[in-house]
C-alpha cells in the first residue's frame, strides 16, 4: 500500500474514533445526569434572650449592633431545627449533639484565650430510618448566663477578663441511595457566640441555610463506560500518532529527494535546460535509459547537446538528451521503498 495511502487510511480511522469518542462521552453523561435524586435542605438557629425583671428580647426583632447590659441578663432560650428533604427515601443513620467551649482572654489581649473549658449539653445522639425527610428539633435550650458569667469574673484577681461561650449544633448523617447506588452524606454545625462581660453584649446571629440542589451519580465511572471511553480514545491517539509520524517520514524523504534534484541542477546548470511538462518516450526513438546522471553528463560531453529537466511529477524526474533519433534519458524517483 502507498504511503499516501496509509496517510489516508489512518486520518479515516482518526476521524472514526474521534466521532465514536464524542458520541460514547455525550451518551454517558446523558445516562449519568438522568441518574439524580433531588433535595431541600434548611436550618435555623433561634435565640430569645430572658431578662432578669422577667422580660425577653426575641433575636428575631432586634437590630443589627443591638446592646444588652450584661447584668440585666438572667437566661438565653436557643430553639434549633435542622430538615434535609430527598426526592426518595434512603436508609440512613442520624447523629446530633449540643456542645459548648467558654473561652476566656485577657482583655489586653484578646488575640488567644488563656482559659477554655468544654461543655456538653446534649450528649451524642444517634438513630435511623429509612424516609425521605431527615430532621433534628431541638427547642428550649436553656443557658444561663449568670452561671457562666461569675466562672468569667472569678478570672478578676489576675487578670481583666473578656470571654465568649460557643454554643455548637452538630448533625451528620449518612445513607445509602439506591438510585444512585452510593452513599450520600451532609455535615452541618450552627454555632451561636454568646459574649461574657460584666459591661454589655452584642450577639451575632448565626447564618441560617436554605438551599435547593440534585445529587448525581457518583463521578467515577463504571467499567464498562470505562471501556467504551478508553477505546475509542486510544485508537484515536495511536491514528493520530501513526498520521503523524508517516507525515514526518514522507517529509523527511521528499527533502532527501528535492535536495538531489537540487543539487543536480545547482552543480551542472550550464548544461541542463529546463522544460515544460513530462518526459514521453516515443517508440519511433531509439531510446537508451542510464543508470546515473553523470552518464548522462559524459553523453552530453561527447555530443555538445544539452540536457533537457522534465519533472514529471512530485515523485519522479527525467534528464534527456537528445541526438536526432537517438535519446538519452535518466530518471530520478523518490527511494521506492519509502512508498510502500
Amino acid at each position: 500500500m502507498k504511503k499516501r495511502g496509509l496517510i489516508l487510511f489512518f486520518v479515516i480511522l482518526a476521524l472514526a474514533s474521534g466521532m465514536m469518542l464524542f458520541y460514547a462521552v455525550r451518551n454517558i453523561r446523558i445516562k449519568l445526569n438522568a441518574v439524580k435524586i433531588a433535595y431541600h435542605k434548611e436550618a435555623k438557629l433561634n435565640y430569645v434572650t430572658n431578662l432578669k425583671d422577667n422580660k425577653f428580647y426575641d433575636e428575631n426583632v432586634l437590630q443589627d449592633n443591638f446592646m444588652l447590659v450584661a447584668s440585666l441578663i438572667d437566661s438565653f432560650k436557643l430553639d434549633f431545627n435542622y430538615y434535609y428533604t430527598l426526592s426518595e427515601d434512603i436508609d440512613y443513620i442520624l447523629t446530633y449533639n449540643v456542645d459548648g467551649v467558654l473561652e476566656v482572654y485577657d482583655s489586653d489581649d484578646n488575640t488567644k484565650p488563656i482559659g477554655r473549658t468544654a461543655y456538653e449539653f446534649i450528649p451524642k445522639t444517634t438513630t435511623s430510618d429509612y424516609k425521605q425527610i431527615i430532621k433534628v428539633e431541638l427547642f428550649n435550650q436553656i443557658i444561663d448566663y449568670q452561671t457562666y458569667n461569675e466562672i468569667v469574673q472569678n478570672w478578676k484577681k489576675e487578670i481583666s477578663p473578656e470571654a465568649v461561650l460557643k454554643i455548637s449544633f452538630n448533625v451528620r448523617w449518612s445513607g445509602y441511595s439506591k438510585t444512585l447506588e452510593k452513599e450520600i452524606s451532609d455535615n452541618h454545625t450552627s454555632t451561636l457566640e454568646i459574649p461574657i462581660s460584666n459591661k454589655t453584649v452584642n450577639i451575632r446571629k448565626p447564618a441560617s441555610v436554605n438551599e435547593d440542589g440534585d445529587i448525581n451519580k457518583d463521578s467515577k465511572l463504571p467499567t464498562k463506560y470505562m471501556i467504551m471511553i478508553i477505546s475509542p480514545a486510544l485508537l484515536l491517539a495511536s491514528s493520530l500518532l501513526m498520521v503523524l509520524l508517516l507525515c514526518i517520514d514522507s517529509a523527511a524523504h521528499k527533502d532527501q529527494y528535492e535536495m538531489k534534484i537540487k543539487k543536480i541542477l545547482r552543480e551542472f546548470d550550464r548544461a541542463i535546460t529546463e522544460a515544460r511538462g513530462s518526459f514521453k518516450k516515443s517508440s519511433k526513438d531509439n531510446n537508451i535509459e542510464v543508470n546515473d546522471f553523470l552518464e548522462l553528463m559524459d553523453v552530453h560531453d561527447n555530443l555538445n547537446i544539452p540536457i533537457i529537466f522534465y519533472r514529471d511529477n512530485a515523485n519522479k524526474s527525467t534528464f534527456v538528451v537528445r541526438n536526432e533519433k537517438t535519446v538519452y534519458y535518466c530518471i530520478i524517483k523518490r527511494d521506492n521503498k519509502s512508498d510502500k
